[in-house]
This record gives C-alpha cells, structure tokens and sequence, in this order.
C-alpha cells in the first residue's frame, strides 16, 4: 500500500460474491463486509463496516481499509 509492502503475522483476503455483489474479508485481525460496484475494470466499495478488535496491527488495517475504500479500477 502506498508503495509499501503490506505484511502480517494473519491471514489478509478479500472474498467477492458477484452474484449479489457482496464483498467480505480479514484485514488481518479485524474481519470487513460491504458491497461492491464493478463496471468493466472500475470498481468501487460501498461504505465497508468491519468488527472492531483491539488489534497489535491497527494502523496497518486502517491503511488497508482506506486503500480498499479508496479503490476504483484494478
């Protein structure tokens, strides 16, 4: 992210259902759910909620959260 290496001790995914274009995953530590707009190569996430643990890592999941929320083409 931001030209960095993203690293964790966790398991970090993200998981798209294009059926109902719901998109969830683990940001590491705290686990995210939203929607998802895909258009071609745009796409863009609807505002993503996400469980909010204590976390050793938080800066680093709020920096992937804003990089997923920032997305809009891939």
């Amino acid at each position: 992210m931001d030209g960095k290496e993203f690293s964790s001790e966790n398991q970090t995914y993200i998981q798209f259902n294009s059926i109902d274009s719901k998109v969830n995953g683990s940001a590491a530590c705290n686990n995210f759910f939203g929607t998802y707009k895909k258009n071609g190569s745009s796409l863009s996430f609807n505002p993503l909620a996400s469980t909010k643990k204590n976390c050793p890592e938080t800066e680093k999941e709020i920096s992937f959260m804003n990089t997923l929320q920032n997305t809009a083409s891939f």
